[in-house]
Parts: C-alpha cells; structure tokens; sequence
C-alpha cells in the first residue's frame, strides 16, 4: 500500500517523485457523503466516515477518489491500479487519525 498507493495513506510526501495535485475542496458536506462513500466502492471497501473525524475522513475520501483518476495514477501499470484497494472499512479513517 505504501509503495503504491501512499495518498490514501498520507504517507505521499515520503514516496512520491513527482507533486500530486492537491483539491481545493475542504470540507466536504456532510449531506453528500452517500455519493462519495458509494464512489470508494470503485477501490476496494467502501469507507465510512462516522463520529467526530467525520468531516476530516470524507475530505480525505475526496481527495483520494480524485487522486485515484489522476494522470499520474492512470499512468501506472494496469496490474497496479487493479491492486491499489482499501482492504478494511475503516481504511481512510486510519489514515485521517494517522494509525
């Protein structure tokens, strides 16, 4: 996960080469959540995003989706892409809470 696909990790800035692009969204509502937890479905587990970390893990989700059909991930090797997947449902909160 960390090697290839260390954004939805945070871990980023340790493994990559080149800048990722960063959204200009923050904060995400919170009323469009469903849309964004049915998009993480494309990438392994779908994600939850609950409690108190809830606003700063559905940010993190948006990120991730949109870092997911970025160039520099669509350029990778198709074998990958296909094996960049959030295993657990709790993956992007562990990452938003640093576990």
């Amino acid at each position: 996960m960390l090697q290839h696909c260390a954004k939805s990790c945070g871990n980023c800035a340790r493994n990559r080469r080149t800048a990722v692009p960063e959204t200009t969204t923050t904060n995400p509502k919170l009323e469009d959540a469903e849309s964004f937890m049915a998009a993480t479905e494309r990438f392994g587990d779908r994600q939850v995003a609950e409690g108190d970390d809830a606003a700063h893990t559905l940010e993190l989700i948006k990120q991730s989706i949109d870092y997911m059909a970025s160039d520099q991930v669509m350029s990778l090797p198709k074998t990958i892409r296909e094996g960049c997947r959030n295993k657990h449902d709790l993956c992007t909160f562990w990452a938003t809470v640093g576990a």
